[in-house]
């Protein structure tokens, strides 16, 4: 499995004095970095959530908003061996906890909650990252999570998952589905290990493969979902396409409020991370990931995805 490390933020007084790891340019955004110095901030949800059958409505107390978000139960069928985040303890684990400390303290100094996963290229870790940095928020104090593939291309958080591919975000956002009817929620056991991790975790999948991904990215509906959502979640996590290819990425990038740059030890060049970063220019990249790395301190078996 893939590992995430080394990541480290650039107002950190000694990030000047960092060589870059191999395939991250200098002035790639903030980078995190294992070890967690400064405050760290409990952004409680303003939405609550109550069950029924088949469904979870979320409701929102604030002045003004809808009063309700229903979330369709459906099965799933997670494939623990590709969310180490669901473990309690281990390497990963740790590393997945440093990122979304990272993140949370980031939020410190600016509106952090839709956060883009993206990659230069395809086989960079990107949905990996994704959907266990989304799970490692939503066991941090049942914060409420929506995770969403974007990949509207390749999508493959669906199987990760095991949930349902369609309806998804390309029926969403070619205005042949409600939101309603693309969120979706894992139909919980009674008890059980995986209730604490998943109980909080919303999902949109990717929906069909759409050839005309990039001009559904840029329609501008994309931007009505996150609105229609953003006060009802604590935290939005989206994977999207590799930005160097198509230009999907780059579109929904625009619309969060920070990226995360997923890089893979390895593998992806120098040129290829510094072009990923000059075509997100118009986005805020908050973050570099260097995956996948082989000599980290601590020794595990987490190595070798290429979501």
């Amino acid at each position: 499995m893939d590992r995430i490390a080394e990541l480290n933020r650039s107002s950190d007084t000694d990030a000047g004095k960092t060589s870059p790891p191999n395939g991250v340019p200098h002035g790639a955004g903030e980078v995190l970095r294992s070890g967690l110095n400064g405050k760290h901030r409990d952004d409680s949800s303003a939405a609550t959530m109550r069950s029924g059958q088949g469904v979870s409505v979320l409701e929102h107390a604030a002045a003004g908003a809808e009063p309700e978000l229903r979330i369709r139960k459906v099965a799933w069928q997670p494939e623990l061996n590709r969310l180490p985040a669901l473990e309690a303890r281990g390497v990963l684990v740790e590393q997945i906890r440093v990122l979304r400390s990272r993140l949370h303290e980031l939020r410190l100094d600016r509106p952090l909650k839709t956060v883009i996963v993206t990659s230069g290229l395809p086989g960079e870790g990107k949905s990996f990252v994704a959907s266990n940095l989304a799970l490692g928020f939503s066991r941090f104090r049942n914060q409420r999570v929506l995770l969403i593939d974007a990949d509207m291309r390749r999508g493959r958080l669906n199987s990760i998952l095991g949930a349902p591919q369609e309806p998804g975000l390309t029926d969403y956002l070619s205005n042949q589905a409600t939101l309603e009817q693309v969120l979706q929620q894992m139909d919980l056991p009674e008890s059980g290990p995986l209730n604490r991790s998943l109980a909080s975790l919303s999902f949109i999948a990717s929906g069909p493969d759409a050839d005309n991904a990039a001009d559904l990215s840029g329609n501008g509906r994309f931007e009505i979902l996150l609105k229609s959502v953003y006060d009802y979640f604590d935290w939005i996590i989206v994977d999207s396409s590799p930005v160097t290819l198509v230009a999907d990425g780059v579109n929904l990038a625009r619309a969060c409020d920070g990226v995360v740059l997923v890089t893979r030890a390895g593998v992806t060049r120098y040129e290829i991370a510094q072009r990923a970063q000059q075509e997100l220019k118009a986005a805020k990249i908050v973050g570099v990931v260097l995956n996948a790395i082989q000599d980290a301190p601590q020794s595990g078996g987490y190595y070798g995805y290429d979501g």
